[in-house]
């Protein structure tokens, strides 16, 4: 079993449960935010996810990007391995809340990340005229 030293706890990544951010159709600067991870190797994301008024499956998406200095960063990557074989694509995540005006707590474990930062960036989709919002808090452990 890996051993865990909580390193962060609690860090406003995107927004605040005071002040959540108001999602868009689109990645963009205001719904994204940047955590200096100092080569933890696991991360949990906890995030708030609540649909616009009279909004039905409507969809958040997460992506993540990875630096080794602050500064530069490349889109993090999965590689699911099927009979040996890997195929490398980018890794972003999608969650998708049924009903109108609901908050949605929901979990996504990084595991591996060994990096500087991280950044992470959300959008939602399906969107007729109510924008949802949210806001992300990060756990980072083990080194």
């Amino acid at each position: 079993m890996a051993d865990y030293n909580v390193q962060n706890f609690d860090i406003g990544l995107i927004g605040s449960a005071a002040s959540p951010v108001t999602l868009e159709s689109a990645y963009g600067a205001a719904r994204s935010g940047v955590l200096h991870i100092g080569g933890a190797e696991n991360v949990l994301l906890l995030v708030s996810y609540t649909t616009g008024a009279a909004e039905t499956n409507n969809v958040i998406s997460l992506k993540y990007e990875l630096s080794s200095d602050g500064t530069t960063y490349a889109q993090m990557t999965d590689i699911p391995f099927v009979s040996g074989a890997g195929t490398v694509s980018y890794r972003e995540d999608s969650f998708t809340g049924a009903a109108a005006g609901t908050q949605y707590l929901f979990t996504v474990p990084l595991t591996n990340v060994c990096a500087k930062s991280l950044k992470v960036w959300a959008k939602e989709t399906g969107v007729g005229a109510n924008k949802g919002t949210c806001y992300i808090v990060a756990i980072t452990g083990g080194k």
